[in-house]
């Protein structure tokens, strides 16, 4: 796992010198601007969340792996009253997409508070591919959304899950 995510500096307020430089950038100035956006949000993570991942069996399998990771998000849950859910498929058909020229198999490291994805997902995915899981993150009942306002860690895990999300690495070239 790339443990610079871990080692970026937490104080109050980010000075320039800690942050991505995006301005003034010909080209690839979009890619830049999200870094840095991201690593300005994570920067202010507490140290916790951080401490959390690390600490769980999912990321130590990821450390000891020399596979490419890849890692999923499946936004089901209450996401159905927004728009018509994408199957299983689609983000198998995605994994397969990303790893098409990888050798070997791979791990997916896959991100949902929907048991009933997890469940899918699982089912979908090829045999070779070893499917990962905080399962923490992921709500015990129907329906997630119930779950967030009656557990009071459901965003923590979120964001631990998506610490560890962050440590997708990809295929040897």
């Amino acid at each position: 796992p790339d443990e610079t995510l871990f080692s970026l500096p937490r104080t109050r307020s980010c000075k320039g010198s800690q942050l991505v430089n995006w301005k003034g950038k010909a080209g690839g100035v979009k890619p830049l601007r999200r870094a840095a956006s991201i690593q300005y949000v994570l920067s202010h993570v507490n140290r916790s969340v951080y401490d959390a991942a690390r600490a769980t069996s999912v990321y130590a399998t990821m450390a000891a792996s020399a596979r490419p990771l890849v890692s999923v998000h499946v936004r089901w849950g209450d996401k159905y009253r927004e728009m018509r859910l994408r199957p299983i498929s689609d983000y198998v058909a995605g994994v397969r997409n990303v790893t098409r020229n990888t050798a070997g198999p791979v791990d997916v490291f896959l991100t949902t508070e929907d048991r009933r994805a997890v469940d899918a997902f699982r089912e979908a995915a090829p045999n070779e591919w070893r499917v990962l899981l905080y399962e923490a993150a992921v709500a015990d009942v129907a329906k997630p959304a119930q779950q967030a306002r009656n557990h009071t860690n459901s965003g923590f895990h979120s964001l631990v899950s998506l610490v560890l999300a962050m440590q997708a690495r990809p295929p040897a070239s």
